[in-house]
């Protein structure tokens, strides 16, 4: 598949975007348990939320690589304020975390509507959740008592976010280094991007449950991109 100049252009902006982002998140991660170590939780935790928040980030910057390279047209100002709002890095981060036994059992009878139901309700708790510790890290708050960060954040608390921003990290590095093959050769990226978009769009089959259509098109993906034999 042909894009544009200026399309290439636009998506290796975007890949350096997403390094520069992942590389914050790196260095976020590394800062966080510098303040650890110095028993600073609420900090160290604020850093390792900000962390996990860069990887939201690069989830939308590769969503919208992908729609460059199809050869859409990116609105650069939309993304920006995506960019910046945290509620849509938080819910995108949702989709790192185990699927709820309502959504699986939706999906398990087609019921499309129940399953995107069930997930949004996990996003949105994902959400508040998050902003709520995230706050609740950096200020005093005052609800009849005042509190402070350390009466909230506990070492508990740095330690599950730790271990959760670990395994986002490394997702999400899957996807890093897979753009960064990609910037060595836009062109030859275009064409896979189009050739894994016709794999995504195929019609599912009759009697196939969405979690079997969801193996099937991952086992031709796999296939179509086997290395060849030398």
């Amino acid at each position: 598949m042909t894009i544009t100049s200026e399309q290439e252009k636009l998506a290796l902006l975007l890949i350096d975007g997403a390094l520069s982002v992942f590389d914050n998140a790196d260095h976020l991660y590394a800062e966080a348990s510098i303040l650890a170590t110095a028993g600073a939780f609420p900090r160290a935790y604020l850093l390792h939320q900000i962390s996990l928040e860069e990887c939201g980030k690069i989830e939308i910057l590769g969503a919208t690589i992908n729609s460059c390279l199809c050869g859409a047209e990116v609105d650069t100002k939309s993304l920006a304020k995506v960019f910046r709002r945290h509620e849509a890095k938080n819910k995108i981060n949702a989709y790192f975390l185990p699927r709820s036994e309502e959504e699986l059992a939706a999906e398990e009878v087609d019921d499309f509507a129940s399953s995107a139901k069930a997930f949004k309700a996990i996003q949105q708790e994902f959400h508040d959740e998050s902003n709520r510790l995230k706050n609740a890290s950096l200020y005093v708050d005052f609800d009849e008592v005042f509190s402070a960060p350390k009466d909230i954040i506990t070492q508990a608390d740095y330690e599950k976010i730790r271990a959760q921003n670990g395994e986002f990290m490394a997702l999400t590095n899957v996807k890093i280094k897979m753009l960064a093959r990609w910037r060595k050769d836009i062109a030859r990226a275009a064409t896979d991007v189009k050739k894994i978009q016709d794999l995504l769009t195929e019609t599912k089959d009759e009697g196939v449950s969405l979690a079997e259509a969801r193996e099937l098109i991952w086992e031709r993906i796999k296939t179509a991109f086997k290395p060849d034999k030398e």
